[in-house]
């Protein structure tokens, strides 16, 4: 049996940031949508029994973030 599949995706990120001495001083989270997009095969060799090469893909917008740090927390 041969199939596609395809329909909406939803992604959910989370970004924390950390100084180096390993503080959390920031987070940035979000959830983006998108689609995806699949085909495959299965195939029964026995009763109750198959076996299945399946491949999805899935595509989200792209996404960036802007990251100001003051000076003074740059310094070692």
């Amino acid at each position: 049996m041969l199939y596609v599949e395809g329909g909406a995706a939803w992604r959910n990120s989370d970004l924390k940031l950390f100084s180096p001495n390993g503080t959390q001083v920031g987070r940035f989270s979000n959830t983006r949508t998108g689609w995806t997009f699949g085909v495959g095969s299965e195939y029964m060799f026995a009763r109750r029994w198959s076996v299945f090469l399946d491949y999805k893909y899935a595509n989200f917008a792209p996404d960036s973030i802007n990251i100001v740090a003051p000076a003074s927390s740059l310094l070692l």
